[in-house]
């Protein structure tokens, strides 16, 4: 089980990641970026590989902000709002926008897969 987060820094930079430990890898970002976390949110928890994908939508939806690895100028407020929204809504709107068919059905199945249960 694990979280997808969104921080913001005390130099205005953001942050999207995964953790199981919140906590802890906050400790450990401010320890390696030596800046203060002045602001975070969190998705809700769920599993590990539904963590991982929500990440990476969220990375994709926020490419044009990126300034390297995980780190982005996207506005701090932006990032909340995305994290409180479903994962298979960001999946179906991102499939919405493709044009190839086979990646369009891809996301459709991983959005489906996230809203039914896994017997």
């Amino acid at each position: 089980m694990a979280f997808v987060y969104g921080l913001e820094f005390s130099n205005g930079t953001t942050k999207i990641g995964v953790a199981k430990d919140l906590t802890a890898r906050m400790k450990e970002l401010q320890k390696e970026t030596k800046l203060d976390i002045v602001r975070w949110a969190v998705s809700a928890l769920m599993t590990r590989d539904k963590a991982l994908l929500l990440e990476r939508t969220l990375k994709v939806k926020f490419f044009d902000y990126a300034i390297g690895g995980e780190f982005f100028t996207v506005p701090f407020e932006t990032i909340k709002a995305a994290l409180q929204e479903s994962p298979a809504d960001k999946l179906l709107a991102m499939a919405d926008r493709l044009t190839n068919p086979d990646a369009k059905d891809k996301l459709v199945l991983q959005a489906a897969a996230l809203l039914i249960p896994n017997p």
